[in-house]
Protein backbone atom coordinates (compact mmCIF):
# COMPACT_ATOMS: atom_id res chain seq x y z
CA UNK A 1 0.00 0.00 0.00
CA UNK A 2 1.35 3.40 -1.01
CA UNK A 3 2.01 5.82 1.86
CA UNK A 4 -0.38 8.77 2.03
CA UNK A 5 1.24 11.99 0.86
CA UNK A 6 -0.95 15.09 1.19
CA UNK A 7 -0.39 18.37 -0.62
CA UNK A 8 -1.91 21.83 -0.90
CA UNK A 9 -1.52 23.56 -4.27
CA UNK A 10 -2.13 27.22 -5.16
CA UNK A 11 -3.05 27.83 -8.80
CA UNK A 12 -3.99 30.82 -10.94
CA UNK A 13 -2.96 29.85 -14.48
CA UNK A 14 -3.13 26.78 -16.76
CA UNK A 15 0.68 26.50 -16.78
CA UNK A 16 0.59 26.16 -13.00
CA UNK A 17 -1.60 23.08 -13.44
CA UNK A 18 0.78 21.64 -16.01
CA UNK A 19 3.65 21.98 -13.52
CA UNK A 20 1.49 20.65 -10.68
CA UNK A 21 0.73 17.50 -12.65
CA UNK A 22 4.47 16.86 -12.98
CA UNK A 23 5.05 17.60 -9.28
CA UNK A 24 2.34 15.17 -8.19
CA UNK A 25 4.17 12.39 -10.00
CA UNK A 26 7.65 13.48 -8.92
CA UNK A 27 6.81 13.75 -5.21
CA UNK A 28 4.48 10.70 -5.18
CA UNK A 29 1.52 12.77 -3.95
CA UNK A 30 -1.60 10.69 -3.26
CA UNK A 31 -3.98 13.46 -2.20
CA UNK A 32 -4.03 17.12 -3.23
CA UNK A 33 -6.23 20.06 -2.30
CA UNK A 34 -6.12 22.76 -4.98
CA UNK A 35 -7.08 26.40 -4.52
CA UNK A 36 -7.81 28.11 -7.84
CA UNK A 37 -8.05 31.90 -7.86
CA UNK A 38 -9.02 33.54 -11.15
CA UNK A 39 -11.61 35.65 -12.94
CA UNK A 40 -14.32 33.11 -13.76
CA UNK A 41 -15.32 35.02 -16.91
CA UNK A 42 -11.83 35.01 -18.44
CA UNK A 43 -10.21 32.84 -21.11
CA UNK A 44 -7.56 32.08 -18.48
CA UNK A 45 -10.23 30.44 -16.31
CA UNK A 46 -11.55 28.38 -19.20
CA UNK A 47 -8.06 27.03 -19.85
CA UNK A 48 -7.69 26.30 -16.13
CA UNK A 49 -10.86 24.20 -16.25
CA UNK A 50 -9.32 22.19 -19.08
CA UNK A 51 -6.23 21.63 -16.95
CA UNK A 52 -8.38 20.55 -14.00
CA UNK A 53 -10.08 18.00 -16.24
CA UNK A 54 -6.68 16.51 -17.09
CA UNK A 55 -5.74 16.55 -13.40
CA UNK A 56 -8.86 14.55 -12.53
CA UNK A 57 -7.60 11.73 -14.75
CA UNK A 58 -4.69 11.08 -12.37
CA UNK A 59 -4.91 8.26 -9.79
CA UNK A 60 -5.17 10.40 -6.66
CA UNK A 61 -7.68 11.98 -4.29
CA UNK A 62 -8.46 15.50 -5.43
CA UNK A 63 -10.40 18.38 -3.89
CA UNK A 64 -10.67 21.77 -5.61
CA UNK A 65 -11.96 25.09 -4.30
CA UNK A 66 -12.49 28.02 -6.66
CA UNK A 67 -12.36 31.70 -5.80
CA UNK A 68 -13.62 34.27 -8.32
CA UNK A 69 -11.80 37.62 -8.23
CA UNK A 70 -14.59 39.13 -10.30
CA UNK A 71 -17.04 38.47 -7.46
CA UNK A 72 -15.19 40.87 -5.13
CA UNK A 73 -14.16 43.48 -7.69
CA UNK A 74 -14.71 46.85 -6.03
CA UNK A 75 -15.48 45.09 -2.74
CA UNK A 76 -14.21 45.79 0.75
CA UNK A 77 -10.74 44.87 1.97
CA UNK A 78 -12.27 42.11 4.08
CA UNK A 79 -14.11 40.64 1.10
CA UNK A 80 -10.97 40.65 -1.05
CA UNK A 81 -8.97 38.81 1.64
CA UNK A 82 -11.67 36.35 2.64
CA UNK A 83 -12.27 35.30 -0.98
CA UNK A 84 -9.00 33.32 -0.82
CA UNK A 85 -8.67 32.77 2.95
CA UNK A 86 -12.02 30.97 3.08
CA UNK A 87 -10.93 28.49 0.43
CA UNK A 88 -8.86 26.68 3.06
CA UNK A 89 -12.06 25.91 4.96
CA UNK A 90 -13.52 24.00 2.01
CA UNK A 91 -11.22 21.00 2.42
CA UNK A 92 -11.70 17.94 4.60
CA UNK A 93 -7.97 17.79 5.39
CA UNK A 94 -5.70 20.53 6.71
CA UNK A 95 -2.45 18.61 7.30
CA UNK A 96 -0.03 18.77 4.40
CA UNK A 97 3.31 17.16 3.62
CA UNK A 98 3.83 19.60 0.75
CA UNK A 99 2.68 23.09 -0.14
CA UNK A 100 3.06 23.89 -3.83
CA UNK A 101 2.88 27.52 -4.96
CA UNK A 102 3.81 29.17 -8.23
CA UNK A 103 3.62 32.96 -8.19
CA UNK A 104 6.04 34.70 -5.84
CA UNK A 105 4.43 38.03 -6.84
CA UNK A 106 0.86 37.15 -5.78
CA UNK A 107 -0.24 38.47 -2.38
CA UNK A 108 -2.82 35.72 -1.89
CA UNK A 109 -0.22 33.00 -2.47
CA UNK A 110 2.22 34.71 -0.08
CA UNK A 111 -0.44 34.93 2.63
CA UNK A 112 -1.42 31.27 2.38
CA UNK A 113 2.12 29.91 2.02
CA UNK A 114 3.35 31.83 5.06
CA UNK A 115 0.43 30.55 7.15
CA UNK A 116 1.17 26.87 6.55
CA UNK A 117 3.48 24.68 8.63
CA UNK A 118 4.08 21.89 6.09
CA UNK A 119 7.60 20.43 6.21
CA UNK A 120 8.08 21.00 2.46
CA UNK A 121 7.34 24.22 0.58
CA UNK A 122 7.94 23.84 -3.15
CA UNK A 123 7.85 26.64 -5.70
CA UNK A 124 6.70 25.52 -9.14
CA UNK A 125 7.25 27.57 -12.27
CA UNK A 126 5.20 30.63 -13.15
CA UNK A 127 6.52 30.60 -16.69
CA UNK A 128 9.43 32.91 -17.44
CA UNK A 129 8.71 34.83 -14.22
CA UNK A 130 10.71 32.11 -12.46
CA UNK A 131 13.84 33.59 -14.06
CA UNK A 132 13.01 36.92 -12.40
CA UNK A 133 12.79 35.10 -9.08
CA UNK A 134 16.12 33.34 -9.58
CA UNK A 135 18.12 36.39 -10.66
CA UNK A 136 16.48 39.17 -8.63
CA UNK A 137 15.06 37.45 -5.54
CA UNK A 138 16.91 34.19 -4.84
CA UNK A 139 20.35 35.71 -5.42
CA UNK A 140 19.48 38.30 -2.75
CA UNK A 141 18.06 35.76 -0.30
CA UNK A 142 14.49 37.00 -0.85
CA UNK A 143 11.35 35.01 -1.52
CA UNK A 144 8.43 37.44 -1.37
CA UNK A 145 8.93 41.19 -1.74
CA UNK A 146 5.59 42.89 -2.31
CA UNK A 147 5.37 46.64 -2.90
CA UNK A 148 3.81 48.48 0.05
CA UNK A 149 0.36 49.86 -0.73
CA UNK A 150 -2.07 51.96 1.25
CA UNK A 151 -1.81 53.92 4.46
CA UNK A 152 -0.42 52.48 7.72
CA UNK A 153 -4.00 52.30 9.01
CA UNK A 154 -5.16 50.27 6.02
CA UNK A 155 -2.21 47.91 6.28
CA UNK A 156 -3.00 47.41 9.97
CA UNK A 157 -6.60 46.65 9.06
CA UNK A 158 -5.46 44.09 6.47
CA UNK A 159 -3.17 42.40 9.00
CA UNK A 160 -6.01 42.09 11.50
CA UNK A 161 -8.38 40.62 8.87
CA UNK A 162 -5.74 38.06 7.89
CA UNK A 163 -5.12 37.14 11.51
CA UNK A 164 -8.83 36.56 12.08
CA UNK A 165 -8.97 34.48 8.89
CA UNK A 166 -6.13 32.24 10.07
CA UNK A 167 -3.51 33.73 7.77
CA UNK A 168 -1.16 34.94 10.49
CA UNK A 169 2.44 34.72 9.31
CA UNK A 170 4.30 31.81 10.93
CA UNK A 171 7.70 31.80 9.23
CA UNK A 172 9.89 33.27 6.55
CA UNK A 173 9.83 30.99 3.54
CA UNK A 174 12.87 29.59 1.78
CA UNK A 175 11.28 27.35 -0.85
CA UNK A 176 12.76 24.51 -2.80
CA UNK A 177 12.26 24.73 -6.55
CA UNK A 178 10.82 22.22 -9.00
CA UNK A 179 11.63 23.96 -12.26
CA UNK A 180 12.40 23.79 -15.96
CA UNK A 181 15.01 26.52 -15.35
CA UNK A 182 17.38 24.39 -13.27
CA UNK A 183 20.42 25.62 -15.23
CA UNK A 184 19.85 29.10 -13.79
CA UNK A 185 19.40 28.15 -10.13
CA UNK A 186 21.81 29.94 -7.81
CA UNK A 187 24.20 27.93 -5.61
CA UNK A 188 22.72 27.00 -2.25
CA UNK A 189 19.09 27.01 -3.41
CA UNK A 190 17.57 23.53 -3.29
CA UNK A 191 16.26 22.57 -6.71
CA UNK A 192 14.98 19.57 -8.63
CA UNK A 193 14.50 19.66 -12.42
CA UNK A 194 10.99 19.43 -13.83
CA UNK A 195 11.34 17.12 -16.87
CA UNK A 196 7.83 17.88 -18.19
CA UNK A 197 7.72 14.17 -18.99
CA UNK A 198 3.94 14.17 -19.48
CA UNK A 199 4.30 16.80 -22.20
CA UNK A 200 7.25 15.46 -24.23
CA UNK A 201 6.28 14.20 -27.69
CA UNK A 202 8.00 12.82 -30.79
CA UNK A 203 6.21 13.65 -34.04
CA UNK A 204 6.25 11.47 -37.15
CA UNK A 205 6.04 14.51 -39.41
CA UNK A 206 5.92 18.31 -39.32
CA UNK A 207 3.92 20.82 -41.34
CA UNK A 208 6.70 22.71 -43.10
CA UNK A 209 4.20 25.02 -44.80
CA UNK A 210 2.98 26.70 -41.61
CA UNK A 211 4.44 29.22 -39.16
CA UNK A 212 2.91 30.00 -35.76
CA UNK A 213 3.19 33.44 -34.16
CA UNK A 214 2.78 33.35 -30.38
CA UNK A 215 0.90 36.32 -28.90
CA UNK A 216 2.20 38.28 -25.91
CA UNK A 217 0.12 40.21 -23.35
CA UNK A 218 2.24 43.36 -23.33
CA UNK A 219 -0.22 45.96 -24.62
CA UNK A 220 -2.70 45.00 -21.90
CA UNK A 221 0.03 45.45 -19.29
CA UNK A 222 0.80 48.96 -20.63
CA UNK A 223 4.30 47.83 -21.57
CA UNK A 224 3.96 48.83 -25.20
CA UNK A 225 1.55 50.68 -27.46
CA UNK A 226 -0.70 49.06 -30.04
CA UNK A 227 1.43 50.62 -32.79
CA UNK A 228 4.62 49.15 -31.33
CA UNK A 229 2.99 45.74 -31.06
CA UNK A 230 1.91 45.94 -34.69
CA UNK A 231 5.49 46.83 -35.63
CA UNK A 232 6.71 43.75 -33.76
CA UNK A 233 4.18 41.50 -35.50
CA UNK A 234 5.06 43.00 -38.87
CA UNK A 235 8.74 42.21 -38.24
CA UNK A 236 7.86 38.60 -37.46
CA UNK A 237 5.57 38.28 -40.49
CA UNK A 238 8.44 39.36 -42.72
CA UNK A 239 10.45 36.38 -41.42
CA UNK A 240 7.76 33.75 -41.98
CA UNK A 241 7.87 31.54 -45.05
CA UNK A 242 4.57 29.66 -44.86
CA UNK A 243 0.95 30.34 -44.06
CA UNK A 244 0.70 32.07 -40.69
CA UNK A 245 -1.30 31.16 -37.61
CA UNK A 246 -1.52 33.68 -34.76
CA UNK A 247 -2.31 32.13 -31.37
CA UNK A 248 -3.25 34.92 -28.93
CA UNK A 249 -2.14 34.98 -25.34
CA UNK A 250 -5.11 34.03 -23.17
CA UNK A 251 -4.99 37.52 -21.62
CA UNK A 252 -5.35 39.38 -24.92
CA UNK A 253 -8.85 40.73 -25.46
CA UNK A 254 -11.19 39.78 -28.27
CA UNK A 255 -11.28 43.41 -29.41
CA UNK A 256 -7.48 43.59 -29.59
CA UNK A 257 -7.25 40.32 -31.53
CA UNK A 258 -9.97 41.47 -33.94
CA UNK A 259 -8.07 44.68 -34.62
CA UNK A 260 -4.88 42.70 -35.19
CA UNK A 261 -6.64 40.42 -37.67
CA UNK A 262 -8.00 43.47 -39.48
CA UNK A 263 -4.55 45.07 -39.62
CA UNK A 264 -2.89 41.85 -40.83
CA UNK A 265 -5.42 39.86 -42.90
CA UNK A 266 -2.73 37.34 -43.80
CA UNK A 267 -2.86 36.06 -40.21
CA UNK A 268 -5.20 33.22 -39.31
CA UNK A 269 -6.14 33.88 -35.67
CA UNK A 270 -6.57 30.59 -33.81
CA UNK A 271 -8.25 30.47 -30.38
CA UNK A 272 -7.46 27.40 -28.33
CA UNK A 273 -9.09 26.15 -25.13
CA UNK A 274 -5.71 25.10 -23.76
CA UNK A 275 -2.17 26.49 -23.39
CA UNK A 276 -0.12 26.47 -26.57
CA UNK A 277 2.15 23.79 -25.09
CA UNK A 278 -0.80 21.38 -24.74
CA UNK A 279 -2.02 22.35 -28.19
CA UNK A 280 1.34 21.45 -29.74
CA UNK A 281 1.42 18.09 -27.95
CA UNK A 282 -2.00 17.18 -29.36
CA UNK A 283 -1.08 17.82 -33.00
CA UNK A 284 -0.34 14.81 -35.19
CA UNK A 285 1.54 17.05 -37.63
CA UNK A 286 2.36 20.34 -35.90
CA UNK A 287 3.61 23.49 -37.63
CA UNK A 288 7.38 23.33 -38.06
CA UNK A 289 8.19 26.88 -36.94
CA UNK A 290 7.19 29.03 -33.95
CA UNK A 291 7.90 32.75 -33.62
CA UNK A 292 7.36 35.23 -30.82
CA UNK A 293 8.58 37.81 -28.36
CA UNK A 294 8.39 36.72 -24.71
CA UNK A 295 6.88 33.31 -24.07
CA UNK A 296 7.35 30.32 -21.81
CA UNK A 297 6.58 28.25 -24.90
CA UNK A 298 10.16 28.70 -26.13
CA UNK A 299 11.53 26.93 -23.06
CA UNK A 300 8.91 24.17 -23.28
CA UNK A 301 9.58 23.65 -27.00
CA UNK A 302 13.27 23.23 -26.19
CA UNK A 303 12.54 20.62 -23.50
CA UNK A 304 9.58 18.76 -24.98
CA UNK A 305 9.46 19.30 -28.75
CA UNK A 306 13.06 19.51 -30.03
CA UNK A 307 11.97 18.77 -33.60
CA UNK A 308 10.33 22.20 -33.84
CA UNK A 309 12.18 25.36 -34.82
CA UNK A 310 11.71 28.35 -32.51
CA UNK A 311 12.56 32.01 -33.15
CA UNK A 312 12.52 34.66 -30.42
CA UNK A 313 12.69 38.29 -31.54
CA UNK A 314 14.66 40.83 -29.57
CA UNK A 315 12.36 43.66 -28.47
CA UNK A 316 12.98 47.04 -30.11
CA UNK A 317 14.24 49.93 -28.00
CA UNK A 318 10.81 51.60 -28.09
CA UNK A 319 9.29 48.63 -26.23
CA UNK A 320 12.22 48.32 -23.82
CA UNK A 321 12.03 52.01 -22.93
CA UNK A 322 8.31 51.76 -22.27
CA UNK A 323 8.84 48.59 -20.22
CA UNK A 324 11.40 50.34 -18.02
CA UNK A 325 8.81 52.81 -16.72
CA UNK A 326 5.71 50.56 -16.74
CA UNK A 327 4.36 49.36 -13.42
CA UNK A 328 5.79 46.11 -12.06
CA UNK A 329 3.50 43.50 -10.55
CA UNK A 330 4.37 42.02 -7.18
CA UNK A 331 8.04 42.93 -6.66
CA UNK A 332 10.32 45.88 -5.90
CA UNK A 333 13.48 44.11 -7.06
CA UNK A 334 13.35 44.67 -10.85
CA UNK A 335 11.70 46.58 -13.67
CA UNK A 336 10.11 45.14 -16.80
CA UNK A 337 13.00 46.12 -19.05
CA UNK A 338 15.41 44.14 -16.90
CA UNK A 339 13.28 41.02 -17.02
CA UNK A 340 12.66 41.24 -20.78
CA UNK A 341 16.40 41.47 -21.38
CA UNK A 342 16.92 38.60 -18.92
CA UNK A 343 14.41 36.34 -20.67
CA UNK A 344 16.10 37.00 -24.01
CA UNK A 345 19.58 36.30 -22.60
CA UNK A 346 18.45 33.06 -20.93
CA UNK A 347 16.85 31.48 -23.98
CA UNK A 348 17.86 27.87 -24.60
CA UNK A 349 20.58 27.40 -27.22
CA UNK A 350 18.11 25.64 -29.51
CA UNK A 351 16.00 28.81 -29.82
CA UNK A 352 17.18 31.22 -32.51
CA UNK A 353 17.66 34.75 -31.20
CA UNK A 354 16.64 37.31 -33.81
CA UNK A 355 18.18 40.77 -33.21
CA UNK A 356 15.77 43.61 -33.91
CA UNK A 357 18.02 45.25 -36.48
CA UNK A 358 18.65 42.06 -38.47
CA UNK A 359 17.15 41.74 -41.92
CA UNK A 360 14.17 39.45 -42.33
Amino acid sequence: MKPLVNALALVESPFHLLCLQEAISHYSVTRVNVIVMSDATSRNHQQILGGVKRLRELPLELEISYGDWNAVKGGSLQQRIEIYANRLKDFSSSHYDYVFFCDFRAQWQKDIVESQDAPNTIMLDDGTATLSFLYYHAQRGICFDMPVYGSPERRKEAAEIKKQAGLAKRKDIIPRLFTIFEQHVVPGLACEPNPLSNMCTVFNELDDNTDVIIGAKIVERDICSVDDYHTLIERIIDSCTGQMIYIPHRGQSQAFNDSLASRFPELNVLYTDMPIENWIAQQECPPARFHGFVSTAFYVIDRCFPQLAAYCYEPPESILSSAETAGVYGSTQFNNRQVFELYYQCLPDSVSRIPWDSKA
